[in-house]
């Protein structure tokens, strides 16, 4: 049965001092590891909260942030300059709360943006880390997405980068029509379009990512919808055959979407990473 969870909550300062807004769940006793979450495009670090729960009740402490522009961190809403300012960003997070907080192995989460994001930062700190979960990678274009839109998105990027370009649907993201209308009704998700910068990094980071795939020697477990219309899981396979980490392990589920962590069975989903974190740790 799950204990009591202690929660705190804060701001640290990051990229061109931009306020991130950070929480954290833990277990009543020290945890035996600990998960920083990076949430996707467009929405914030509470959308998870069964995850959470599953991931305390089996003894580790999770920390998450809300990307700047998205939740409750400054910024403007759903936008970045440089996909940089999210590894910056996480890298704050990281140094100033987490690595002060205990002594635990450290493990980061990351979904959608956030596993490319997660990705981009344990391959300049690999050394302080006990594996990387990537879950859902936007490292491929989905179906959903024209490689025309892409381009666009490259080349507004720099002459109007804020001119609003795509959108995201929930009932593309997840089967379950609970979990879409909570989305729809979140008021800390975004639920325009977003602005040719974002989608223009966005594209910039599937472009060039890659390249740097072979210095990953991490443990990594990569997990994606095989269904997933957003990100292709062959940007997750992709990560798989590049990585030079000696330990890793790619799963497709079959039938799920994009947002495997609120799918319908996302229980096995957290099972399989709490089972890979207990291997880790």
């Amino acid at each position: 049965m799950l204990g009591p969870i202690r929660r705190s909550e804060g701001l640290v300062d990051g990229a061109a001092g931009v306020r991130i807004y950070w929480q954290a769940w833990l277990p009543a006793d020290d945890p035996v590891g600990v998960v920083v979450l990076h949430h996707g495009i467009g929405e914030h670090s509470g959308r998870y909260p069964h995850a959470v729960r599953h991931l305390v009740a089996a003894g580790y402490g999770v920390y998450a942030l809300d990307v700047r522009g998205h939740g409750r961190s400054e910024g403007r809403r759903a936008s970045l300059d440089r996909f940089g300012q999210l590894v910056f960003d996480l890298s704050a997070v990281v140094d100033r709360v987490v690595l002060q907080a205990n002594g635990a192995p450290i493990f980061l989460l990351g979904y959608s943006l956030g596993g490319a994001a997660a990705l981009s930062y344990a391959l300049e700190h690999q050394d302080q880390l006990a594996g990387a979960v990537v879950i859902g990678s936007a490292l491929g274009r989905g179906a959903g997405v024209s490689r025309l839109q892409l381009g666009m998105a490259s080349v507004l990027s720099a002459v109007a980068p804020r001119f609003p370009l795509i959108g995201l649907r929930a009932v593309d993201m997840t089967q379950d029509p609970e979990v879409a209308r909570a989305y729809d009704a979140d008021p800390l998700v975004h639920h325009g379009r977003f602005d040719a910068r974002i989608l223009g990094e966005v594209a910039t980071v599937i472009r060039r990512l890659p390249a740097q795939f072979s210095r990953l020697r991490l443990p990594l477990l990569l997990l994606h919808g095989a269904a997933d219309i957003t990100a292709s899981p062959a940007g997750s396979r992709g990560l798989l055959d590049g990585a030079a980490s000696p330990d890793k392990t790619l799963k497709l589920y079959a039938g799920l979407r994009h947002d495997v962590l609120n799918e319908p069975g996302h229980d096995e989903v957290m099972s399989d990473i709490t089972a890979w974190l207990d291997d880790h740790r």
